[in-house]
This record gives C-alpha cells, structure tokens and sequence, in this order.
C-alpha cells in the first residue's frame, strides 16, 4: 500500500504553497476506512486532520504534501512528477521530502486501526500544504482550530543519515532571519568624494558580526550560528557608488541564546560602528527540546524491533512543522527516511525502506498507547 500511495502522490504536482490534490486523495482513503475527517482552509491552502477513537491520549503523525520546485528540468534523469523505481530505488519530487512520510504514515495508521479496531485513546493524522513555504497556513492554524486535539505527535520529516533509523530528532535550533538597510549617497565612483559608499561603511561590521562567537552549544544543541546570506548594493554599473546597502542574515540560535540576546548584540554591534541601518527581523522559529520519555521510548522500541538497534536523538537540522507542535505545548519528535537527496535533482527513496518505515510508523502507535496507557493507571 505504501509504495503504490506514494507514487499516486508524487504524481501530484503539489509545488508549495498547495496540495494539488493530495489533500482530498488522503481524505477519501482514510474516510473509506472508518476515520473522521476535517478539512482545514487557511488562504486557500488546504490541510486534512484525521482521526480514529477518542479521549487520551491522542496521538498524531503528522506531516506535509507540498514539495519545493523540481529546478531545471535537465538535471534530473527522469521527470520529477512521474515516479520511476530503477534498481530498487523510486525517484521523484518530494520521494524523500516527505510525501514517502505522509505515504507510510497513512499505511501505518490504518494497518493499525484494522488490527487494533477498539484501541485505546486517539490515533490521528495531520497533512499541510504550505510547510515549504511560510508555515502560517497549515500546522498553527490546525491546531489553533482543533477541538480535543494531539497530547503527543510524531513528525514524518527525513531525519535518517545513512540508514533508515540511524538518526531521530527530539528539537531543533530557531531561525531567526535579520534584514538591515543601510543608506549612503550615490555617485560617480571617480568622484568618490562626493559620495559615501554603505558598502565600505558595513563591511567591518559585517565581518564582526560573521565571526561572533554566540556559545559554544547547549545539552544536545550544536553552537548557535549566524550566515549572511544576501547582500545587494549598486546599480550594475562599475562607475556608480551605491546608494544603498541591503544585508539578510539568518540565526539558528539554541537555548542558550535567546532571541532577545542576538537583538541586542546585533544592536550593540552596529552602535561600536557608528552605524544606524534599518532593522527588520522575522523571528520564524523558537529553539525547542521534548522531554518526554514515553515518546522516546516507544520510538526508540520501534526503531530497534524493525531495524534492530536503535536510533540516535538529535537536534540538528533545519526547522519544521513540529515547531509548532512544541509552540502549542505537544511533546513532539521526528522520524523519517534518509535525507541525502531531499530538495536535490534526483530526489529519491531505496523502495526496501518504504516497508521498513511503515512498519516503525505501526509499531509506535501500538508502543506509545500501549506505554501511555499504562502510565495513566486505571481510572479512579
């Protein structure tokens, strides 16, 4: 079922933001096997929240079905949304990022309902559309809009390195990103005096801020690090000093160092050199770490009954939607296939571990309830 699932959803152009039709082809499927379902809309952009049983505890696999642009076309051997299995491999968009997730949770989820039809709690699910693109309209508002929604998720994204369930996240750095505009007089660059050029004016404060040293880590948490990653000045002529400066930067910050301490460096930084840009900052992710041992532990038991050992937990990476899990106050974790070709010409999955995951993905649901029920204790 999964394979044959995740080729009907690769072949589903669903360029973020959008679903282009993934979203009702998952409905349909799990309404057909006896889940509720509830369709999401947030500026067009459609989300599917899907659930079997009741109460508590509640929990949810989650993940998303848009996938970033294909890119030229002539870098890829076979056509991104026409998925194509040579040597034991399936090839195309969102093959790894995650529609193979979204294919083996699905599996999961309702192999386990068959089996299991009166289990206890909630098993739910829960599929965005605009994950690669700005978040806003998807998981937050989900689960800003649920009633009696998750107490636990588990988050499909890529999280394997070298082979399937070597590597599971338990957090993740914030994203921070910073824009500055600096302003200087334009003119001819022979005339250089009449001029005052912002480039060479920012260059020794942006070489400070590229080499600050923020900490060296937190617990689990790699350092904090800071990359420039634009910066746009002139006309496109040779013989024109700009007028005008633009930087973006972005932070990963771990807990050691909050939002609030890289506004103020940054500030303090600027000030030491004179300088007084325009600042705009977009604060896209909190650093967040999940201490749950029921979570981990039935993970970890999964991982080590199908793959035989366990995996290991980490907080590298980049940020997803279990950010928002966190935000809302949900112990959340990530588990999903390898990650080497994700957002790459040649996207891919070995076809082996599509089973492999599914089977990790069903042996959670019954380990997690089964671990949180018994933690409980019976009713008083």
């Amino acid at each position: 079922m999964t394979q044959n699932l995740l080729e009907s959803l690769i072949a589903l152009p669903s360029v973020t933001p959008g679903d282009a039709g993934c979203i009702d082809l998952l409905r349909g499927l799990l309404s057909r096997e006896g889940f509720q379902t509830q369709i999401f809309e947030s500026n067009g952009l459609l989300s599917l929240y899907a659930y079997h049983g009741d109460g508590v505890p509640n929990i949810c696999l989650s993940g998303h079905v848009d996938v970033v642009p294909p890119g030229p076309l002539d870098a890829w051997d076979t056509d991104p949304f026409h998925p194509t299995v040579k040597d034991g491999v399936l090839y195309g968009r969102g093959a790894a990022d995650m529609k193979s997730g979204v294919a083996a949770m699905v599996s999961a989820a309702v192999e386990f309902v068959r089996q299991n039809p009166g289990h206890p709690g909630t098993v739910s699910l829960l599929f965005t559309s605009d994950e690669e693109d700005s978040s806003r309209h998807g998981a937050p508002y989900c689960l800003a809009h649920i009633d009696s929604g998750p107490t636990a998720a588990l988050v499909g994204e890529p999280t394997s390195i070298n082979h399937l369930g070597d590597e599971f996240k338990v957090g993740r750095r914030g994203s921070l990103n910073g824009f500055l505009t600096f302003k200087g007089r334009q003119g001819h660059t022979a005339y250089a005096h009449l001029a005052r050029n912002p480039v060479h004016e920012a260059l020794p404060f942006l070489a400070e801020l590229a080499a600050h040293h923020w900490d060296a880590g937190h617990g689990p948490f790699p350092p904090t690090t800071l990359q420039i990653a634009n910066i746009n000045a002139g006309v496109g002529a040779s013989n024109v000093t700009p007028g005008e400066l633009t930087v973006q930067f972005n932070v990963r910050n771990n807990p050691a160092t909050p939002l609030e301490e890289i506004v103020e460096t940054v500030q303090e930084l600027l000030k030491k050199h004179g300088l007084d840009p325009s600042i705009a900052w977009d604060d896209s992710a909190r650093p967040f770490l999940t201490d749950n041992a029921h979570l981990q532990e039935a993970l970890v038991r999964s991982i080590s009954e199908v793959v035989g050992k366990p995996g290991r937990p980490s907080t590298s990476g980049g940020s997803s939607d279990a950010r928002f899990f966190a935000l809302a106050g949900i112990p959340v974790i990530e588990f999903g296939p390898l990650n080497a070709t994700i957002h790459a010409a040649n996207e891919n999955i070995p076809v082996a571990d599509l089973e492999l995951l599914t089977s990790v993905y069903h042996r959670f649901l019954g380990n997690y309830l089964e671990t949180a029920v018994v933690s409980a204790g019976p009713p008083c």
